[in-house]
């Protein structure tokens, strides 16, 4: 809205770009105040890894970037790209070809796909409508750059708008899904077709998700293992 206005003359430019600049600020603070730093990092990505790496494919549907973090750390750590995303090439846009990349590719003998379900802070959108991710300098084994203050630089001076779902019903999730052409085909090609055998942790099966059950049901996995986690209440353990 704001840059059609600007475009056209709107007399509500200047309200439009007080509401944008707050609206993002508050997003800003709003993620700083609930993610873990990257010193948060140091102890767990090596058994993430060890964990994740014994997958096919990962489909997250959180949008932090702690498994950008663990995927990039565990990378350097093996000399070669065992996690792989399809965001890749110069404009770090999603390769229509991805399925090519759960080919190992040497020095390591295995490959792991992650994708982004329901979008993630690391991905954005530009005015022409180009999804993307957010990426720092490749970084070494160990050492875990502040990917987040990159993102809020994009957000702030890239005129980039962040790709994730954020509505409330299902009907709601599956239209803004079917906003982005990225995140059809994660629940077409991906979810849709998981093959034979899944494991689902730390995901609720609530109301607003029955999308993703959805999706299972037309894969018809022969086998699922789902983790609960029973600190919670019996009347919220689904």
């Amino acid at each position: 809205a704001r840059v059609v206005n600007l475009a056209l003359g709107g007399n509500l430019r200047h309200k439009l770009y007080r509401s944008r600049t707050k609206v993002r600020s508050a997003l800003i603070q709003a993620v700083r105040r609930v993610h873990c730093q990257p010193s948060a990092m140091v102890g767990p990505s090596p058994r993430m890894a060890a964990f994740c790496g014994g997958f096919r494919s990962i489909v997250t549907f959180n949008y932090d970037v702690t498994l950008d973090w663990m995927m990039n750390d565990a990378n350097g750590a093996f000399g070669g790209n065992w996690f792989k995303d399809g965001f890749i090439g110069p404009s770090r846009t999603f390769d229509p070809t991805w399925r090519r990349l759960y080919r190992p590719i040497a020095p390591v003998p295995g490959a792991t796909m992650v994708f982004f379900g329901h979008g993630s802070l690391v991905l954005g959108q530009d005015l022409n409508g180009r999804e993307y991710k957010i990426t720092n300098p490749p970084p070494t084994a160990g050492t875990f750059p502040d990917l987040l203050n990159t993102v809020f630089d994009e957000w702030k001076h890239r005129r980039t708008v962040p790709l994730f779902v954020s509505e409330g019903s299902k009907a709601d999730k599956l239209r803004s899904v079917r906003r982005s052409g990225y995140l059809s085909t994660v629940y077409d090609d991906v979810l849709s077709k998981c093959g034979a055998a899944v494991a689902v942790y730390g995901f609720s099966f609530g109301a607003s998700d029955e999308h993703v059950v959805d999706a299972f049901e037309r894969a018809a996995p022969r086998y699922i293992a789902v983790s609960v986690y029973t600190g919670m209440p019996v009347y919220e353990q689904q």
